[in-house]
């Protein structure tokens, strides 16, 4: 795919003048499963936007012990955690899958923000669509059952239930793998299997 016809459709940028110019010094770049991202308070020229495949952001703790903090699949997500303007990654980010990744300079795409209502419009809907994403979930975290919250994730990221392992979604829900497991059995004995594979992922469209 051309890198310009990849940003006007991963980040549906209809100024197709904003489109070349980001064009010229972007570059699409494939990394594999399993395969590190982004690092903690890495800093980079770059910043990266999902094309297509799913990518886990997660923190350390003090034991060592890793923890689910948010998944990206749809073409267009912005692979940080905080500002699109800044070049600080404070969680990894690793691949689930093989995927397909568009760089786009960083000092570059904070110039054009300055000058681009459009890009501003989208900046706001990405942090809006993140900050009501991480109030739903901190307040499913709080009063909800564990089989509540992973119905929840069933319906909120219906693409991912069979393509994320058990331990990374057990994570994100603040549950054991052995718990999990156990609903998961639960919704297959009441005829409630986790959906099926979807094989399309790029279907869906990013925020940003």
């Amino acid at each position: 795919m051309h890198i310009q016809d990849c940003l006007e459709e991963i980040l549906h940028l209809e100024d197709t003048d904003l489109a070349a110019s980001l064009a010229d010094a972007s570059r699409l770049f494939s990394c594999k499963k399993r395969q590190l991202v982004a690092k903690p308070d890495a800093c980079s020229d770059w910043i990266p936007f999902l094309v297509s495949g799913v990518i886990r952001g997660y923190l350390t703790d003090e034991k060592g012990r890793d923890i689910t903090d948010c998944f990206l699949y749809r073409p267009g997500e912005a692979v940080l955690s905080l500002s699109i303007l800044t070049a600080s990654f404070p969680i990894n980010f690793e691949a689930l899958t093989d995927c397909v990744l568009l760089s786009i300079p960083t000092q570059l795409l904070a110039e054009q923000f300055q000058q681009s209502a459009e890009l501003q419009q989208l900046y706001s809907s990405y942090l809006l669509e993140k900050l009501k994403l991480e109030r739903e979930l901190k307040l499913l975290l709080g009063i909800s059952s564990a089989m509540e919250r992973y119905q929840w994730f069933l319906r909120r990221y219906p693409e991912l239930a069979d393509v994320v392992s058990i331990k990374h979604i057990a994570s994100f829900l603040c549950m054991s793998p052995v718990s999990l497991s156990r609903l998961r059995g639960q919704l297959r004995k009441r005829g409630e299997e986790p959906p099926v594979k979807q094989s399309r992922l790029s279907e869906k469209s990013g925020l940003f």
